[in-house]
């Protein structure tokens, strides 16, 4: 019989996890709103497998918000009995470690990768699915869930912090490319070059990859911006910062895209 699943958070991310894991398995669905859910929270942790999709916002100076994570795992104190609990949300490197120790628990990273446009194709049509535990036995077990219902996804099996920083690391890059490109489509307009023939040349280089490369960008505006690039770039940055190391790069595209937004 395959393992019971349990979702908290039934946003895009959630909803997407719920639906492309319904076929195989019995899913339980709880949100804050009781619209998004299909049971009540206790109901929903009495699962083999516990995703954690809830909302990691930015503060006013955008360091992440935790706060929301915190709250669950604190509601989950009386409800422990071997689950398996995995952080979709995106959260900086060293956050499930830092809930295990606190709440006594294994919590694993299982970093989503979807656009909120198209989260469930994204979900089905994933590069990959990156498993971060600081378990090997939980890590195969986690595995094992997806392989029941995708049996040819490619997997990325790490620890948790660098399951983390993978997230960030595609993020950050996607927003770096993004005021790359801007900041050539400036220049090209300055000199009367053919953007189109521009890019087109650029992107028939297998290496570059045709992602966030239109400029404007898919809601007709320039540079990058919704929920995930702004946040992700400058927590990554306060990261680094606090580990003395100059963010010089990601700097220059956050730089570029306050000029142009």
């Amino acid at each position: 019989m395959n393992n019971t699943i349990g979702i908290i958070g039934g946003g895009f991310v959630g909803a997407a996890t719920a639906w492309a894991f319904r076929p195989t398995h019995e899913v339980k669905v709880y949100d804050k709103d009781p619209k998004a859910s299909t049971h009540t929270f206790e109901e929903t942790v009495d699962s083999d497998f516990v995703f954690i999709c809830v909302p990691t916002p930015p503060k006013e100076d955008w360091t992440i918000d935790l706060s929301i994570i915190e709250s669950v795992f604190e509601s989950l104190r009386s409800h422990i009995r071997g689950q398996q609990f995995l952080i979709k949300s995106t959260v900086l490197p060293g956050t499930c470690r830092k809930m295990s120790e606190k709440y006594g628990i294994k919590v694993s990273s299982n970093p989503e990768f979807l656009t909120e446009r198209r989260a469930k194709w994204d979900f089905i049509n994933a590069a990959q699915i990156v498993i971060g535990s600081d378990n090997e036995e939980d890590a195969k077990k986690i595995q094992d869930l997806y392989q029941q219902r995708f049996n040819s996804m490619k997997y990325t099996i790490t620890d948790t912090v660098t399951s983390e920083l993978i997230k960030y690391t595609l993020n950050c890059f996607f927003a770096t490319k993004v005021s790359f490109m801007n900041e050539i489509k400036l220049l090209s307009n300055k000199i009367g070059a053919d953007w189109d023939k521009l890019v087109e040349g650029f992107t028939s280089d297998s290496r570059i990859g045709d992602s966030h490369i239109d400029v404007p960008g898919p809601d007709g505006k320039y540079g990058f911006g919704g929920k995930c690039f702004p946040k992700d770039l400058n927590a990554l940055m306060e990261l680094f910062r606090n580990n003395d190391i100059d963010p010089l790069v990601m700097s220059a595209a956050w730089e570029r895209n306050l000029k142009i937004r």
